[in-house]
């Protein structure tokens, strides 16, 4: 039957009715995917929302030094208010930083970001650590590791030393083999920290001092990898360690490999609030 009034309508110069009823029962079929889809993300946010309250009201409660750790990723950090934008586990609660935090004013001791920054923009960026001040407590601390800019460039001199040298090496046999780069030198290596794995904006030390000290941060300092003078900062960082985890990594260079180089690539930074 659908086909002979398929046939009546063609023959009679009438496709138009039957590319209208076409047409409506797709927008009809993709408004109720839209609807599907929408009421999930919905009800996911209000789900994390809700979860996110009762996991952030528990900590406050229980901790009298309170430490905020931003994009842990997998990093759980025993102590501190593990979040994320894309929580991994029960123990991480959601957060996005390029908007406001619905923290109070003066909440935290202590905020940690660990290869976190450099996946917003500079603006975004900027609006973060302007939270970040917000929300610590006066003589409160901020700790930040990131790609090093300073440390890709120095890629390019004449003369490499062999850390350098390893440093390369270790990227092209982790990463660029896999793209197809069977040569790497330091053009690849600078092209993927500036592009790969979602980073926006690298820093070198003196634009991330002078953003933080315009984010209204002192006392700004260079620290190295896993290293503090507060004792509440030690020992922190996990890329090195992650790096192991990732699909396709070369294991038989190690953890310990891995970690020399992300310490040698890294660029850590602490500032207070006054």
């Amino acid at each position: 039957m659908k086909r002979k009034i398929k046939e009546f309508l063609v023959k009679n110069n009438c496709k138009w009715v039957f590319d209208f009823f076409k047409y409506s029962k797709n927008r009809v079929i993709g408004f109720f995917e839209f609807f599907k889809e929408s009421l999930f993300s919905t009800c996911n946010k209000i789900w994390h929302y809700s979860r996110r309250c009762l996991l952030v009201g528990r900590y406050l409660k229980s901790h009298k030094i309170r430490k905020l750790q931003i994009g842990g990723g997998d990093n759980i950090l025993e102590g501190w208010l593990n979040t994320d934008f894309m929580p991994r586990n029960n123990q991480t609660v959601i957060l996005d930083v390029t908007r406001t935090m619905l923290f109070k004013s003066n909440t935290f001791d202590y905020i940690f970001c660990e290869h976190m920054i450099e996946h917003i923009t500079y603006a975004q960026a900027h609006k973060m650590l302007k939270e970040c001040l917000r929300i610590l407590r006066p003589n409160g601390k901020l700790r930040i590791s990131t790609p090093d800019l300073e440390v890709y460039i120095g890629l390019f001199g004449h003369q490499k030393s062999s850390m350098q040298e390893r440093h390369i090496e270790w990227i092209g046999n982790n990463w660029l083999k896999r793209q197809g780069i069977h040569s790497p030198n330091e053009v690849f290596v600078l092209n993927l920290m500036m592009h790969g794995w979602g980073h926006k904006f690298l820093y070198d030390f003196k634009t991330l001092k002078n953003l933080l000290g315009e984010s209204g941060f002192s006392d700004i300092r260079r620290a190295q990898v896993k290293i503090s003078d507060d004792e509440n900062l030690k020992g922190i960082e996990s890329h090195g360690d992650a790096i192991k985890n990732i699909k396709g990594i070369e294991k038989q260079f190690g953890s310990k490999f891995d970690n020399e180089m992300n310490e040698f690539g890294s660029l850590t930074v602490e500032g207070s609030k006054r």
